[in-house]
């Protein structure tokens, strides 16, 4: 679920979009979408994994002179009781896609190499906690630093470079409520929003936005002084129009938290030059209001 300054980010997002687009359904939705598209694609991805784990088994079995370790192999990490669960609950999911199963296999041949693997397939004192914390690692550091999932993320949504951490929080987050069962967990269902308010905060901000637009560039240039409307850059306008709704429409939050927000992400979005420019347009309301 997103915090309030993660769906700061995504409604910046849609604006950004929108002024390209003009669409504005649709941008709220490719934004509000792509982030639980990507934890469940991280989901799948775990799910190849012990695909490629149970091949190796199969074709270990299969060989003509198996060793010792062939004929008994560890199953450890294929009777995951989270990837188990997960796999259940994507049991109508189609795992075909050539490409993602060749890179599953180059992740799994680093993967059974690594200490921390070969350590979880040896020690089973805690099984539930010790399966969380090996997904947990696997995909911190196997799948999410993977240049192959990396070029993966680009092609499947244009904000994955925002969307990768808030994804994994969903993902620790869910395996963090598994208690001493799975059972009445369910991690294919999952919300973008952690309540009805959170959900109203983004609508009305992202739809008055657009409908104050005019009367808040009026009020950008009256503070800009030397700068003309169509210097400022698309990225810095936006983050403005946002700041100075958020300021006119939400009463109940501080003016403080509202500039510290949108300061926090201009420097995460703007230029150097831009965040000194925002800051002193954001200090300048509020001074006159």
């Amino acid at each position: 679920m997103l915090s309030r300054y993660q769906i700061r980010i995504k409604v910046f997002h849609c604006l950004f979009a929108q002024n390209i687009n003009d669409n504005i359904e649709k941008e709220w939705k490719n934004c509000f979408d792509s982030y639980t598209e990507l934890y469940k694609f991280y989901l799948k991805i775990l799910i190849y994994l012990k695909k490629r784990a149970l091949k190796e088994i199969e074709l270990g079995l299969e060989k003509k002179q198996p060793t010792q370790s062939d004929l008994s192999p560890n199953k450890t990490f294929i009777n995951n009781l989270i990837l188990t669960k997960i796999e259940n609950e994507l049991i109508n999911e189609k795992f075909n896609e050539e490409h993602v199963s060749l890179i599953s296999k180059n992740i799994f041949s680093k993967l059974k190499k690594k200490k921390y693997y070969i350590k979880y397939l040896e020690n089973r004192e805690n099984e539930i906690e010790l399966d969380k914390k090996l997904l947990i690692k696997i995909l911190k550091e196997d799948v999410l630093l993977n240049n192959n999932i990396i070029d993966l993320f680009e092609e499947k949504s244009i904000y994955w470079n925002d969307d990768i951490s808030s994804a994994y929080n969903l993902f620790v987050s869910k395996i963090l409520e598994t208690k001493s069962s799975v059972e009445n967990l369910r991690f294919t269902k999952v919300n973008t929003f952690k309540n009805t308010d959170d959900k109203n905060f983004a609508k009305k901000l992202y739809i008055k936005t657009i409908k104050n637009k005019q009367k808040t560039n009026a009020t950008i240039i009256k503070l800009a002084e030397n700068w003309d409307i169509e210097r400022i850059s698309n990225s810095d306008l936006a983050i403005l129009q946002l700041a100075i709704t958020e300021i006119s429409e939400f009463k109940d939050i501080p003016n403080k938290v509202t500039i510290n927000e949108y300061i926090k992400m201009s420097k995460e979005y703007c230029s150097k030059k831009s965040y000194e420019f925002i800051n002193g347009i954001l200090d300048s309301h509020i001074k006159k209001i």
